[in-house]
């Protein structure tokens, strides 16, 4: 594909180009703050992990409804302004999160928190690719597996981060608030590279606005559907590590919450690579063939506890729900002992029951013994 040189093309395109490769990074440096302190806003609510699923499960609804009306709000704001309010709103989201977990305390302002950045993070996304993807027929060269790979150093430098304010035992109010100024901070030093140009399409021309059934009949499209599939079930396993990976590693290996930050961010640095070689070796289709098989084998072997941990998970499943994780005793939460990794350590029947139910069961132990 040669490149763009009608009237219509920006008069900077490496700014615009690099303006891009920061959008992108800042979208992934806001996550993975979030993620790498899951743990710690876990143990500051005093939260299950059922309800820590709930509040992953609020950030996903705001994200699928962000993907959702993105195309709608990119067309009517332009790529700019949509990157430009959505990081903006994302931080004051972030800053929420927060507030919500070390302030408040409350679980409902972190959950209405992470809907909204799940929603603004979205919304971001869409736009700064739609922005990758006009900076690719402009220059002419295919650069998106490197704003990808853009990303993923956000995501490397915000788990790097997270671990460690997590080590150093740093509130989430201040860690998260910090990343969320920062966001607001960066972004008109971002977007003020990005052009108000209208696009260009394929062939070079300029692209002509889509009617909003036009928009809509894109999602019927063979070809859009197919992709569909296969990055649902790419996100099926990324999106497992990118939620659960820091906290599967707390409560299933018994580390800290600064190392199982420490260990989420080994995982971005992987994916960063992965995105930088193996995107500029082969492609994204041969790329997306070899690793598909590998991924999920990988996440697998991660959740399977080791042996001592099933024959303890099976006793625990029979013994009943009155068991308690003397690992975590001191976060004031119920062990779980369905989760990744080794189950909580089982807890003597005795030390459970009230001194009016220890006597007679330590008399009728005595008169056994007799």
């Amino acid at each position: 594909m040669k490149p763009v040189t009608i009237a219509s093309a920006p008069a900077r395109p490496t700014a615009w180009r690099n303006a891009v490769f920061v959008a992108f990074a800042l979208n992934g440096f806001g996550i993975s703050a979030w993620v790498a302190r899951i743990p710690s806003v876990r143990d500051h609510l005093r939260i299950t992990v059922a309800e820590v699923g709930i509040l992953i499960f609020g950030l996903s609804v705001g994200a699928v409804l962000g993907l959702v009306l993105a195309g709608h709000i990119v067309h009517w704001l332009g790529g700019r302004q949509s990157i430009r309010l959505s990081l903006i709103v994302a931080g004051i989201a972030l800053a929420g999160v927060g507030f919500g977990t070390t302030v408040l305390s409350s679980f409902g302002v972190v959950l209405a928190a992470l809907v909204l950045y799940g929603f603004c993070s979205s919304i971001c996304d869409v736009a700064m690719n739609v922005e990758g993807a006009a900076v690719e027929r402009t220059t002419g060269r295919t650069i998106m597996p490197l704003f990808h790979a853009s990303w993923s150093l956000g995501t490397v430098a915000g788990a790097g981060i997270g671990s460690a304010a997590a080590f150093a035992k740093i509130d989430p109010v201040w860690h998260l608030s910090a990343i969320g100024v920062l966001l607001i901070v960066a972004v008109p030093f971002v977007t003020r590279f990005i052009p108000n140009d209208d696009h260009l399409a394929e062939d070079g021309t300029v692209a002509q606005p889509l009617t909003f059934g036009q928009r809509m009949a894109i999602w019927l499209e063979p070809r859009t559907l197919l992709i569909g599939l296969i990055v649902l079930g790419m996100a099926f396993t990324e999106g497992s590590a990118n939620d659960w990976l820091a906290l599967a590693m707390v409560d299933g290996r018994h580390v800290d919450n600064g190392q199982g930050a420490l260990l989420f961010g080994v995982f971005t640095v992987s994916m960063t690579l992965g995105r930088i070689d193996l995107g500029a070796r082969f492609g994204s289709a041969r790329s997306s063939t070899v690793t598909r098989v590998p991924t999920p084998i990988s996440l697998c072997t991660l959740s399977v506890p080791p042996i001592g941990g099933i024959r303890e998970s099976v006793d625990v499943q029979h013994a009943g729900d009155g068991e308690v994780d003397h690992h975590h005793e001191d976060r004031g939460r119920k062990g779980c002992p369905h989760f990744v990794g080794a189950p909580p350590a089982r807890t003597d029947e005795r030390t459970e029951r009230g001194p009016e139910e220890r006597e007679p069961a330590e008399r009728a132990s005595t008169q056994g013994s007799r």
